[in-house]
């Protein structure tokens, strides 16, 4: 690895039917909602002629977060 490959990978489809499926590492709900948080906030972020794929930088490492969610 050279440090272009990410850490982990989030995805969330909407299929045909209308179901949504989501892939990743969805059993560190931290981490999972950590990613939506910054997903939500690049899509909020975002201006129409900027390129397609940006980069977001959390304010908060996701990583060992310094709290625990709980059920």
């Amino acid at each position: 690895m050279n440090g272009t490959e990410p850490k982990f990978v989030l995805t969330v489809a909407l299929m045909h039917n209308g179901s949504v499926v989501v892939n990743g590492p969805i059993q560190d709900r931290i981490l999972c909602y950590g990613l939506l948080e910054a997903a939500r906030d690049a899509i909020r972020d975002f201006k129409p002629d900027q390129a397609q794929q940006i980069q977001v930088v959390p304010e908060m490492p996701l990583i060992n977060p310094p709290f625990k969610l709980k059920n």
